[in-house]
């Protein structure tokens, strides 16, 4: 399956010139824009939301968008989510995941933007969120 934007990807270049990649002074992965990747739904490829785990080292990640990936399915694993002690920003909006609000998201002290539309429902969100513009929900 070849997913579009990542063309730049390889493992002889610095990541940190690849598309969709950003970084603090050129060392450290802060930002990936990981939004629409898969294939149009036509192709029917689901993807299980395992895929993400390499993504769950990069302590560094402000700001992580992997919305309209609509392929990606499955519960996003909350261990994962906890190593991403710096995350100020998550977009999942328009994923096919399944099951509740992990409670490590919780733990993200520095969290202030999560989008799940097409995601959760309000009934996963508690007042632990109070300092996070949450969207998408009752949509």
């Amino acid at each position: 399956m070849e997913l579009s934007g990542l063309e730049s990807w390889n493992s002889t270049s610095d990541c940190c010139h690849w598309e969709r990649v950003r970084c603090h002074n050129s060392q450290k992965v802060t930002s990936l824009d990981l939004f629409h990747l898969t294939p149009s739904l036509a192709m029917k490829t689901l993807v299980k939301s395992d895929v993400l785990a390499p993504l769950f080292h990069l302590q560094t990640l402000i700001f992580l968008d992997i919305s309209y990936n609509g392929h990606i399915q499955g519960e996003i694993p909350g261990v994962g989510l906890a190593n991403l002690t710096n995350l100020v920003g998550l977009d999942m909006a328009g994923n096919s995941l399944i099951g509740s609000l992990p409670p490590q998201l919780f733990s993200l002290r520095r969290l202030e933007y999560l989008d799940q539309q097409s995601f959760w429902s309000n009934s996963t969100i508690t007042d632990a969120f109070d300092k996070v513009r949450i969207f998408g929900f009752g949509t």
